[in-house]
């Protein structure tokens, strides 16, 4: 699923907004251009080192001397410019595999960014943290964490009243929760976007922030959540046929490609997805059911090419189910459909799950039937190897049969078939000539 774009700038009338929150957020964070003050590693023994995302004192890059006032607009402007130097010289230490200096360079770019605000702290410590991540870096990823838990803690409080700049903060956390793989905090952020959402009667950011939550639980192997976020979002689309689903997934800052543009989720896209999910979760029933939904749409929209797989799949639910008529009917439906197309690949499936379904009950004629089928499906398709599957696969019912004769001719037509692969030639001799002698 691709990304659902939402972009944040603070200009206009923001300018004057971000200011507010910085001084807001100085005056709960201290002030970050102020003199050098007991951290939060100084709480802790001794032996651990200071967290140099709460570290605080002058910075060459501050106000000197120290200023308890917001920042200027000129101010923070060279601030901004000055830490995207220092982003850049954390790429390069970045790309020369010196990682110990990049970090250190990065966390104090994140340490400067607070004085510019959280609305410009978040994503830089959102964008480090992937890189962090990647690097398998997990001390930093928890610093990076800890910091935006606080940054979280901030926007529940009285310090930031205005409602929609809560609501971009709360976003711009999400962003960076997903960027360090917190999973639970980025899933309660999203929670809470979703409460919003609907109060808003915004459908579209509550259909993106129910993908992301939906994603979130697949991805860490929660499929009761998932399912269960999943079918709220296939009612929502049903409820809004025009709506366009987007997903969000957030930037990669150090991807090598450009990143390509979203498609949106269809119905048919939130359907796999439950199909999948009660696949992985064994619940055959409830599998049926959604990959039944996903046939009649294929139907409907005239696109077969995706049904086989899908009657292939219901049919294994069935025979798990121990409904072994609607199964081999199931089958059937595959093998015809796939034919008719010119899948092999599938037709060939259909038909060998329904010979094994045969087999188990005994109905060997059936199965000898079915094989005759089988070759002329992987004699269309070229596969020699599939052949002289079948053959052996039917000398053996031959002989549970004590047909010897047609056992074989199986087998001699099998051995053809492995001397012109270079291919067991050796099994099926030795079954040629054990049912040629005498007894």
């Amino acid at each position: 699923m691709e990304a659902y774009s939402i972009l944040f700038q603070i200009g206009g009338s923001r300018v004057r907004r971000s200011f507010t929150i910085a001084i807001a957020h100085l005056a709960l964070v201290g002030a970050v251009v102020g003199g050098a003050g007991p951290g939060l590693a100084q709480d802790k023994p001794a032996q651990f080192p200071p967290n140099p995302l709460e570290m605080t004192g002058p910075d060459p890059l501050l106000p000197n001397p120290p200023v308890s006032r917001p920042l200027s607009p000129q101010e923070r402007r060279l601030l901004s410019e000055a830490l995207d130097q220092l982003n850049l010289q954390a790429i390069a230490a970045h790309k020369a595999k010196d990682n110990q200096k990049a970090f250190e360079i990065w966390n104090r770019e994140l340490r400067l960014r607070r004085a510019l605000g959280p609305l410009v702290e978040v994503p830089a410590l959102g964008r480090v943290g992937d890189i962090a991540w990647r690097e398998s870096d997990t001390t930093e990823v928890r610093l990076i964490t800890e910091r935006l838990q606080k940054i979280q803690q901030e926007t529940q409080s009285d310090l930031l009243p205005d409602p929609a700049t809560r609501l971009t903060l709360k976003r711009l956390l999400g962003t960076a929760y997903l960027q360090v793989r917190g999973k639970d905090q980025a899933v309660g952020v999203y929670q809470e976007l979703l409460t919003d959402a609907r109060q808003r009667q915004d459908r579209a950011a509550e259909a993106t922030a129910l993908t992301t939550i939906a994603e979130l639980h697949l991805n860490w192997f929660a499929y009761e959540n998932a399912a269960t976020t999943y079918r709220e979002l296939l009612q929502l689309m049903s409820a809004h046929p025009a709506l366009k689903v987007i997903p969000y997934h957030p930037p990669q800052p150090m991807a090598e490609k450009p990143e390509q543009p979203s498609q949106p989720i269809t119905v048919v896209d939130v359907l796999l997805k439950l199909a999948y999910i009660y696949e992985q979760n064994r619940q055959p029933a409830e599998a049926i059911l959604a990959e039944q939904q996903l046939v009649d749409i294929l139907r409907k929209q005239k696109n077969p090419t995706l049904i086989p797989p899908l009657q292939l799949a219901i049919g294994d639910n069935y025979r798990s189910l121990n409904q072994l008529d609607k199964a081999a009917e199931s089958y059937q439906l595959a093998y015809t459909l796939a034919l008719s197309q010119q899948q092999f690949g599938y037709a060939a499936d259909g038909l060998k799950k329904l010979a094994d379904l045969y087999k188990t009950q005994g109905q060997l004629e059936a199965v000898l039937r079915i094989y005759q089928y089988l070759l002329d499906v992987e004699r269309q398709s070229y596969n020699v190897y599939g052949q002289l599957v079948v053959y052996d696969q039917m000398g053996q019912v031959y002989l549970s049969r004590q047909d010897f004769a047609q056992a074989r001719v199986a087998y001699q037509q099998g051995l053809a078939l492995a001397k012109q692969l270079k291919y067991r030639e050796a099994y099926f001799v030795e079954q040629v000539n054990r049912l040629t002698s005498p007894p």
